[in-house]
């Protein structure tokens, strides 16, 4: 994998907690025009958010272990098929 799409990842994983900068928002705009893997990670990621905000009892958070075993396997995969 890439290094500018490995930046690109983490980038769309932090996008999802909150607004990037727009410089930052500037940068994945081109890079998802022009590198089809990352693009099918964006909607792999908000598919999995839209799925997760269905089921998500209200007033029910991941703990931050959960979240990062989450992320890791996230990673892992995204590096394994790409």
């Amino acid at each position: 994998m890439k290094s500018s799409c490995k930046h690109v990842s983490i980038k769309l994983s932090e996008a999802q907690d909150h607004k990037l900068s727009l410089p930052e928002r500037f940068f994945l705009k081109f890079h998802l025009l022009m590198c089809r893997s990352c693009s099918q990670v964006e909607k792999q990621m908000k598919l999995l958010s839209h799925t997760t905000q269905k089921i998500k009892p209200n007033n029910t958070t991941l703990t931050n272990n959960a979240r990062q075993r989450i992320l890791n396997n996230i990673k892992n995969n995204y590096e394994r098929y790409s």
